[in-house]
């Protein structure tokens, strides 16, 4: 009734009226990051990708990266802006779009692995036509240039393709790269 309505109305200007001061508000995120309430660290490229999603994190060199998918432009690359430091509270959350490592729509869930100077990108790849049913897992190699860019190889590996019965049960698809290697012996 009319409490109802007076009550979702004084809970709506509570909730706008924090939400406009919230601006300053840090959130703890660890120990070594923290999150800005209300301002976004990235956002899509442009306004016709809705997604940004899948981030990851590449530490090489003095610089930090985050590759993060959109559904039409694949992965894309953003660097922490050259005034901010690995450690800093000012620039930590402040990054420029550079480019894409993977410019194919359906590229998405980026993991990098780095050894020696070798930047090994894994990342699961949508079939379009198949309306991003079925996926291969893929890597691309890359490096860091002496200027400090990132600079990608043209080479595209399939490592991975659905063969087990689960991975084809409804679609035919494998996903979430996350690669390690194990120097034990076995």
């Amino acid at each position: 009734g009319m409490f109802g309505l007076i009550t979702i109305f004084f809970l709506s200007v509570i909730a706008l009226f924090v939400t406009a001061n919230a601006s300053d508000e840090w959130l703890d995120i660890t120990k070594y990051s923290q999150d800005l309430k209300t301002n976004p660290i990235l956002t899509p490229s442009d306004r016709f990708e809705w997604i940004l999603g899948d981030p990851t994190i590449l530490d090489i060199g003095d610089r930090r990266y985050v590759l993060a998918n959109e559904i039409f432009h694949g992965i894309i690359v953003y660097r922490q802006s050259s005034d901010s430091q690995l450690n800093g509270d000012e620039g930590e959350f402040n990054y420029e779009k550079v480019g894409a490592a993977v410019g194919h729509p359906g590229a998405v869930r980026p993991y990098c692995y780095v050894e020696d100077d070798t930047i090994y990108l894994f990342y699961e790849q949508y079939t379009l036509r198949s309306f991003f049913a079925n996926s291969v897992l893929m890597m691309k190699t890359g490096r860091l240039t002496d200027e400090g860019d990132l600079e990608w190889n043209k080479d595209e590996t399939v490592v991975l393709k659905p063969e087990l019965e689960w991975e084809k049960e409804n679609s035919s698809r494998v996903g979430n790269a996350f690669v390690f290697f194990n120097d034990r012996e076995p």
